[in-house]
């Protein structure tokens, strides 16, 4: 979440688990040596749209590095609050549909999507898998576009 001021780089911060509370990880001396290279994709009001490669495989790797750097995922719960994207926060002149009770989120799960993965086969041979961005992050964005931009 927020504007990434750099364009591209790496975080190399250690990851371990937390004392305190189960399933959740964090930056520390005690930890995993751990890389993340990002490269900022698009800027759109209060959101920065960013690619991912991973030099290690970390528990949570992503989320952990980008809250260290205070930008973290959108509706990430473990980490910074699940509130949904709503059209509204950033749409001006927004209005309800008089049959909804409520707002539909635009976003309302962890904004994280792997668009491919290389693994070795049994083979040897190096192997990548792809998957298209799924349709909710697909409608999220053409909305950031649309009402977000700059």
């Amino acid at each position: 979440m927020g504007a990434v001021m750099q364009e591209e780089g790496t975080i190399e911060a250690p990851i371990e688990q937390h004392p305190a509370i189960p399933g959740r990880m964090r930056i520390g001396k005690n930890g995993k040596p751990s890389v993340t290279h990002f490269k900022v994709i698009e800027r759109l009001r209060g959101f920065t749209w960013m690619e991912f490669d991973l030099e290690t495989g970390r528990t949570h790797q992503i989320r952990v590095h980008m809250k260290h750097l205070e930008h973290p995922l959108v509706c990430d719960p473990l980490y910074v609050s699940a509130e949904p994207v709503l059209l509204s926060s950033f749409k001006k002149k927004f209005k309800l549909s008089k049959d909804a009770a409520t707002e539909k989120p635009l976003l309302d799960r962890l904004a994280l999507h792997a668009s491919s993965i290389q693994l070795k086969g049994m083979d040897g041979k190096e192997l990548t898998l792809e998957a298209p961005l799924p349709k909710d992050l697909q409608v999220a964005m053409i909305q950031m576009r649309k009402f977000a931009k700059g």
